[in-house]
């Protein structure tokens, strides 16, 4: 019988598609996640169950829309009874791990993962097991005045992103080393680029001169909505 594959989901946060070199932008260095289209598969349309991420998320874990899982707002929990991939995979003989983010609410933060390595960038509630990173700095708008008053720094995300990655290398090389025929659901939750918007220096200073002024401005509110 064939071994089988060992599943990698990445997930990232208010990541949009068009800010990588595999969509087509010329400017930002995307070279792991442009192999990975070149390799795979690139979707091209592809709808999302709900505007908010909470829900969104709910919809991955589960395979049901909003209506059926009832997770409306980030604030809802999702019922522990709801199967989610997870529970499948274990079912199928797969080890779930998750390392990351996860974005649900309540006493039940595996659902249907056997273990957690790294949680979301703070605990959910008072006293939770989990380090506080930090506070969180940056604009929460992607204006230009915003971006450059507010300049280079470190967010909390970016330190709790840093853990993720390092835990999951740390993972997969003992994987690796180990002898364990039973394949693994690995599932990666980072926090950026989701705002506040702020980057290390590096990373500011290599594009702050380079991103050119938008075509066309964006229209004040009384063009768009001329008969209001």
């Amino acid at each position: 019988m064939a071994r089988r594959p060992n599943l990698l989901y990445i997930h990232s946060d208010q990541h949009n598609p068009f800010v990588t070199g595999c969509y087509g932008d010329s400017l930002v260095q995307t070279p792991h996640l442009d192999q990975l289209a070149r390799e795979g598969t690139l979707f091209h349309n592809v709808y999302c169950s709900s505007p908010l991420c909470g829900p969104s998320r709910a919809s991955m874990l589960t395979g049901q829309q909003p209506y059926q899982h009832q997770v409306w707002t980030n604030q809802h929990m999702l019922d522990s009874a709801i199967p989610t991939l997870a529970h499948a995979l274990g079912a199928a003989g797969y080890r779930p791990v998750l390392i990351g983010r996860l974005d649900v609410m309540g006493p039940d933060q595996l659902h249907g993962y056997t273990a957690r390595l790294v949680g979301d960038h703070t605990p959910n509630y008072v006293g939770g097991p989990e380090p506080d990173r930090g506070i969180l700095t940056g604009a929460n708008d992607p204006e230009r005045a915003s971006l450059e008053r507010t300049g280079a720094g470190l967010s909390a995300y970016q330190v709790h992103d840093e853990d993720v990655a390092a835990a999951a290398v740390d993972f997969l090389e003992t994987y690796a080393a180990g002898k364990d025929a039973e394949p693994f659901n690995l599932t990666l939750g980072f926090m950026l680029p989701h705002a506040p918007f702020v980057a290390r220096r590096e990373d500011y200073d290599q594009f702050a001169d380079q991103v050119p002024p938008p075509s066309k401005p964006r229209p004040i509110e009384a063009e768009r909505h001329p008969h209001l």
